[in-house]
């Protein structure tokens, strides 16, 4: 019997690179992606419309078409309200996991796509171990979402394994984020001054070619109940990223920053992959060569 994928959030950014890469591994027999609206299936064998806080719509498919594995990767983000937030991300999740346990006699195992932004800050590298718990009301939510995960996986006997990623870069960046904003408006004719606010901040880039190479793994070999940084190790300022990308695009004289405009986020936030290079994980794909891939591609 080939074995069943479900990816949720599959019309989000990272879910097409996920397909593309389990499409390509052992684990790609059938392949199907839930989201609550019309999505491209792309490397997709079957497509449901379905919100995850509809227990029964996820129940009914569990019980038709149970999985063998399900890659979490659905989420509400900012600006939704905080109660949305825990809606989606924790209540989305303790649904999903008692649905797909009373679908399949064998047991299932399910990968949490969790973020970065559930560590306090800091000026240190973080590991898993690191204090957590959220800094806003989104770290506060994927706090939320691990620990019901958690818990629920040994309450149900599901497997679990929680991926935490850092900050993703990539073609087709949605443009929400500073990177995929500016793509944007580098390829927008003209040489109208780009205006930025404070970009002093460090982050953690990594390919989200490598992230779903990632999570891959953390399903295949991590272990249960275990929390695992996706992330490359490295800290690079946010000036920099912009920087580099204008001189890609020939547009360096463009980008207008006003350090008096401060986001309010948090200043540095660089992880440790240590845990995740044990599973055999490293970064392949340099930095220069994403943002030229996310320049020519959009």
């Amino acid at each position: 019997m080939p074995k069943t994928i479900w990816i949720t959030g599959a019309s989000g950014f990272s879910a097409r690179y996920l397909a593309a890469n389990l499409r390509r591994s052992e684990l790609g027999s059938r392949l199907i992606g839930l989201d609550r609206g019309p999505a491209d299936r792309g490397d997709l064998d079957d497509y449901h419309a379905i919100d995850i806080t509809d227990f029964q719509r996820v129940k009914e498919l569990a019980e038709a078409d149970p999985p063998q594995w399900v890659f979490h990767l659905a989420a509400a983000i900012p600006p939704a309200t905080e109660e949305a937030l825990w809606h989606v991300n924790a209540g989305g999740t303790r649904n999903l996991i008692e649905a797909v346990a009373g679908g399949i006699s064998e047991r299932v195992r399910v990968l949490i796509t969790s973020s970065a932004a559930v560590y306090r800050p800091t000026p240190a590298k973080v590991d898993e171990k690191a204090p957590s718990g959220g800094a806003n009301a989104y770290g506060r939510s994927k706090w939320g979402q691990e620990q019901i995960a958690l818990a629920s996986g040994r309450e149900f006997g599901v497997g679990i394994v929680i991926a935490r990623t850092f900050n993703l870069l990539g073609p087709g960046l949605p443009q929400r984020l500073l990177a995929g904003a500016l793509c944007a408006k580098l390829r927008e004719p003209g040489n109208k001054p780009i205006a930025l606010g404070d970009l002093s901040s460090f982050r953690d880039f990594i390919d989200v070619r490598d992230a779903v190479e990632a999570y891959r793994l953390i399903a295949t070999k991590g272990r249960n109940y275990q929390i695992y940084n996706v992330c490359s190790g490295r800290s690079t300022r946010s000036r920099t990223l912009v920087q580099r990308l204008a001189a890609l695009a020939g547009q360096a004289d463009r980008i207008q920053e006003n350090p008096s405009y401060h986001s309010g986020g948090v200043d540095r936030s660089v992880g440790d992959p240590d845990a995740l290079m044990k599973l055999g994980w490293s970064p392949t794909i340099p930095l220069q060569r994403t943002l030229r891939d996310m320049l020519a591609h959009p």
